[in-house]
């Protein structure tokens, strides 16, 4: 925050940071969405096939399946995790950007503080 001449400056700085922090995150829960409908659409056509074929009744393939189906709802659990801790990041930056743009309001009115 050190440096800054104007308040101008400081918010301009500060809104390329939040605008840069928010474009992650959605780009994040993009990816995340995506990747979901791909795995959705890959396992619905790889069961097709398996009825197709006649295996759905059997046990092995059952539980073969249903690891697979759990291993990747796991995998989008943590991807929302990870959406969630950015979200978490986005919110403590939104919180210090807040207290430097008081801060520097403080020092301009009382050149003491500085």
């Amino acid at each position: 925050m050190t440096g800054y001449t104007s308040l101008a400056d400081l918010e301009a700085d500060q809104d390329r940071a939040a605008f840069a922090a928010r474009r992650r995150i959605d780009e994040a829960d993009e990816h995340l969405g995506f990747y979901r409908s791909q795995i959705t659409t890959l396992l619905e056509t790889f069961y097709a096939v398996a009825e197709r074929q006649g295996v759905t009744d059997h046990p092995d393939f059952r539980s073969r399946f249903q690891g697979v189906v759990q291993d990747t709802d796991e995998s989008f659990h943590a991807g929302l995790q990870v959406v969630s801790a950015l979200e978490e990041d986005f919110h403590r930056m939104s919180a210090r950007h807040l207290d430097e743009r008081e801060g520097f309001l403080a020092r301009r009115q009382d050149p003491a503080a500085r």
